[in-house]
């Protein structure tokens, strides 16, 4: 995914999480196969936010989180 961001002046109005949503639904309805949704979260805030969303550690000491499209799919269900 791309940058994902809010405005500080609009934080908290949940956004951020209809912005994830959208991403998530996008990446379900590509043409492009793939295995899961990664993300690389700017600091510690931004991965709880992820965790939130049960994105996992790609790699012990990395940043890089993902999330199976499976566990996508199935949100989408």
């Amino acid at each position: 995914m791309g940058r994902l961001a809010v405005d500080s002046r609009f934080q908290g109005a949940r956004l951020g999480e209809f912005l994830l949503f959208d991403a998530m639904a996008r990446a379900l309805r590509s043409e492009i196969a793939s295995f899961a949704f990664i993300v690389d979260p700017k600091d510690e805030t931004a991965a709880r936010f992820y965790g939130r969303y049960r994105f996992l550690p790609l790699a012990s000491g990395s940043q890089r989180m993902f999330l199976p499209i499976a566990e996508i799919a199935a949100l989408f269900g």
